[in-house]
């Protein structure tokens, strides 16, 4: 599986659950890495350092990360995307709004500002799965992390399309420790 911290500036081993954090710099060109205000850190038990750094994007329209599975086409993916301003502009922004797409298609519109994520189980016809974040508007995009997990013997086996779960969960819905998502 693939755990990017974005806006990191190395590659990391988060002691308490194992997981290999990779910088973005391999998945993505575009953006500018920022750091949440220090006021603002927080320690999330699952999630080691990611929340604490992010990636912005405030030059152009659609900035996608590319993601290349080793598992390839045809294949069900669990895509977690990671979101916390956390003040990194020292700007007090409450109502940044930018949309976050899988390819081509609307994933969701991310408008929380507070610790969040959310997920899709995507079926991916090609080798390449591309995460965009597209600017609508209302602010300066940003991301702090994101998941990608192979779904080996998925019920979801023959679906073409993606799922997204019905209620999207904030810090502490979701333990990424689990082997299922592992």
């Amino acid at each position: 599986f693939i755990s990017i911290d974005c806006g990191a500036e190395e590659d990391y081993l988060d002691g308490d659950t194992g997981i290999i954090y990779k910088t973005d710099k391999d998945f993505i060109s575009t953006g500018k890495n920022k750091v949440v205000a220090p006021e603002y850190n927080l320690t999330t038990p699952y999630y080691g350092n990611m929340a604490n750094s992010l990636r912005t994007f405030p030059e152009g329209k659609r900035n996608c990360y590319t993601l290349k599975p080793r598992q390839g086409k045809n294949q069900n993916y669990f895509v977690r995307a990671f979101f916390y301003y956390g003040n990194y502009d020292s700007k007090n922004q409450t109502q940044i709004k930018f949309d976050l797409y899988i390819g081509v298609n609307h994933w969701t519109t991310v408008v929380d500002m507070q610790w969040t994520y959310y997920e899709i189980i995507h079926y991916s016809v090609t080798d390449t799965i591309y995460v965009c974040l597209v600017n609508t508007g209302f602010g300066v995009p940003f991301i702090n992390g994101l998941d990608l997990r192979f779904m080996n013997d998925s019920p979801y086996r023959s679906m073409n399309g993606s799922l997204i779960p019905k209620v999207q969960a904030g810090l502490g819905g979701l333990d990424p420790t689990k082997k299922a998502m592992r």
